[in-house]
């Protein structure tokens, strides 16, 4: 039987998916809002002896101020660990982003700067059979968010507006978030044994002008593509590419390409 799981951001793409996952597999999932990540009253858990708490949510908007941005990402599951870790049978697992390895990013990007110190700080509160910290790339699915580059690119379509971007070659992998769901699902299941964190990629990268390219021209407005009018991120240069992850974590996973552009029209359709 799975161990209960008490989730945050139940709400969200990533949270919602990863809740519906565990249900299906008969899972005991309580939702819990993020209030008791800021006002920290009790949690739920009389009767309950061993349980996994999971930080599904956050701020994931590096345009937002670094306070709002650190007290969500990191301060608020910080309070909330530190005033449960005394139940050794209680375990964490946290979501963070693998631009965490990009030291100009940690320097630039107050998002990744509070996911860098989330993971560092529970990695010193916690050995790792107690937490997990688990890095992803970018995710597609559900809602789309208007501050990432696929919410950007989708409402010029659906306005049939011009786009317009950097020079694009920053290398990017893309999952769906029923995916990573999986992932999760298949990790709350075992014994962990992760020191380092654990990063969960496919290594099917593309670049975002290719990605760009490939959409525009699927939706016949490849005029309307603007590629090199903004600035080029320098920050956001990200060639390093990460191992596959196991098969069964990711093994399962859709093609990126193939599965972003037929959800970018599925969210057309329905606009």
């Amino acid at each position: 039987m799975p161990r209960p799981v008490l989730l945050f951001g139940a709400g969200g793409n990533l949270g919602s998916a990863l809740h519906r996952r565990l249900t299906s597999e008969a899972a005991s999932v309580t939702a819990l809002p993020w209030s008791m990540l800021k006002d920290s009253p009790p949690l739920p858990l009389a009767g309950v002896e061993a349980c996994d708490i999971v930080f599904a949510n956050g701020l994931t908007d590096a345009g937002a101020s670094p306070e709002a941005l650190d007290e969500a990402n990191h301060a608020g599951p910080c309070r909330l660990v530190e005033a449960t870790m005394g139940n050794p049978a209680i375990r964490y697992l946290t979501i963070g982003t693998v631009m965490e390895h990009a030291e100009r990013m940690e320097a630039t990007n107050a998002y990744v700067a509070s996911k860098t110190r989330l993971a560092q700080r529970l990695r010193a509160m916690l050995p790792p059979e107690r937490h997990l910290h688990v890095r992803l790339h970018t995710l597609y699915g559900g809602r789309p968010a208007p501050h990432m580059f696929l919410g950007q690119m989708i409402a010029a379509l659906a306005a049939g507006q011009s786009f317009r971007m950097s020079a694009g070659t920053q290398w990017r992998e893309y999952h769906h978030v029923d995916d990573i769901a999986a992932a999760l699902a298949h990790l709350l299941a075992m014994e962990w044994s992760f020191p380092a964190g654990l990063d969960l990629s496919s290594g099917d990268a593309i670049r975002l002008r290719e990605l760009a390219q490939a959409a525009f021209a699927r939706f016949a407005t490849l005029d309307r593509l603007q590629i090199g009018a903004l600035p080029h991120p320098e920050a956001e240069e990200n060639r390093a590419s990460l191992p596959r992850s196991p098969e069964a974590l990711l093994g399962g996973s859709r093609k990126a390409l193939d599965g972003v552009l037929d959800w970018i029209g599925s969210v057309l359709k329905a606009s």
